[in-house]
């Protein structure tokens, strides 16, 4: 090589230099750099900083739903007396003396018929007045009525019969009473409507005897 050649190459590629390490040492050109090892980690100081999760209440079980073909029991509890019972209380408690009932709401009458002719006639006067009749009882002498009122809900009363000591044997001294029993906040089904169509009763007792295919129970 000639002379120029090895003095460029001397002043413009000067020779490899030692490198420095991480840790302060030196190591030659010809020298690979040692491994770097990550710092150690204190497992014991590690753990300590983890906190353990909260326990969870237990999720309660889904309300019991009858499977296929499965027919749930329903366990008996002290319930309110149906409809049907709590009106025939009050019917009988309308021929009670000392009764609770609000006397405002009560109308009393006496007909001078038989107890199975005023009966008749009774159910006679209700249907020609378009007053429902929900349930009634002939043995009891029991009636249950309705009319729906302007509010969407339905109007009752409630009518007792009673036969006098001599209503079964003796037609000529046979009589009937009567009580109405007529929420006093009702509007559609009134007192003063049911004492104005009971006032036919003598009218169509008379009419219905007076037939020989007169209505009977």
């Amino acid at each position: 090589m000639p002379w120029a050649a090895l003095l460029y190459v001397g002043i413009f590629c000067p020779p490899l230099c030692a490198q420095e390490t991480t840790d302060g040492s030196m190591i030659g050109p010809d020298q690979s750099p040692p491994p770097v090892v990550p710092p150690a980690v204190n497992q014991a100081a590690a753990a300590l900083n983890i906190q353990p999760p909260a326990t969870r209440q237990p999720i309660p079980p889904p309300p019991e739903t009858p499977q296929a073909g499965q027919v749930l029991t329903l366990q008996k509890s002290n319930l309110a007396p149906s409809l049907p019972q709590a009106w025939r209380l009050k019917a009988l408690l309308l021929f009670k003396p000392n009764s609770n009932l609000d006397k405002n709401s009560i109308a009393f009458m006496r007909v001078a018929s038989p107890y199975r002719s005023t009966f008749a006639a009774i159910r006679k006067i209700l249907n020609t007045n378009n007053i429902t009749i929900d349930a009634w009882s002939s043995s009891s002498g029991h009636i249950l009525l309705s009319s729906p009122n302007e509010k969407g809900g339905v109007d009752r009363a409630i009518l007792a019969l009673k036969q006098g000591a001599d209503g079964g044997n003796n037609d000529g001294n046979a009589w009937t009473d009567l009580r109405v029993f007529c929420d006093k906040n009702n509007r559609a089904l009134t007192l003063a409507q049911l004492k104005s169509a009971l006032s036919q009763l003598d009218a169509t007792i008379l009419d219905q005897n007076s037939k020989p295919d007169a209505d009977s129970l």
